[in-house]
């Protein structure tokens, strides 16, 4: 999908839509803190939207994707990082049960629908994520506008290290793609986009 990137945003969009995926609730000590995992831009950057005044209100859309131990939901916990870091809690809009991508898109449809109906929106996740969730928002006729974030290119560097051992984040990004790939492939046959 087209998207644009952060300091194009001149326009202020009544909401920013948070896709979860980016904390680490295995991470101790836990309960003084929130702990984030490698997506951690998603959220800094939906943050930083909103504190340059570039998002009126901040949705966080996420339960717990856990099979097994649902008992802590994204969207709830990080909740309580926005009020710590200063976020009124009339800007905070909860979806807390969402388990997937495509449940984050159906139920912020509803909230959108019945709370605010005619809302701009922009739509944040990891630029990898991005083609998946926005086919998703567009089949179920959401209108965002897709701001991609937490990029995995990175410029080349070149030293010694570079040469000598391979780079493991290289197998962590093949299981990321292909994790995507699969998701996007099953979506599609399940009617999703």
């Amino acid at each position: 999908p087209e998207t644009i990137q952060l300091n194009a945003i001149q326009d202020t969009f009544d909401i920013a839509i948070l896709l979860g995926g980016y904390s680490n609730f295995d991470i101790v000590p836990n309960q003084d803190r929130h702990n984030f995992n490698y997506r951690a831009n998603r959220f800094t950057n939906t943050y930083e939207l909103y504190k340059k005044g570039l998002a009126k209100k901040i949705l966080i859309t996420g339960g717990s994707g856990e099979v097994f131990n649902q008992s802590k939901s994204e969207a709830k916990m990080s909740r309580l990082l926005l009020l710590r870091l200063g976020v009124p809690d009339e800007d905070i809009i909860l979806e807390p049960e969402s388990r997937n991508t495509y449940e984050n898109g159906l139920f912020t449809k509803k909230i959108l629908q019945e709370r605010f109906p005619n809302a701009t929106c922009l739509l944040l996740t990891s630029a990898w994520h991005m083609p998946r969730s926005h086919a998703i928002f567009k089949k179920l006729k959401i209108p965002v506008t897709p701001v991609c974030v937490d990029y995995l290119s990175e410029n080349t560097r070149y030293g010694p290290e570079e040469f000598l051992q391979p780079n493991r984040h290289g197998f962590y990004h093949w299981e990321m793609l292909i994790k995507e790939w699969v998701g996007y492939i099953v979506y599609k046959l399940r009617g999703f986009l």
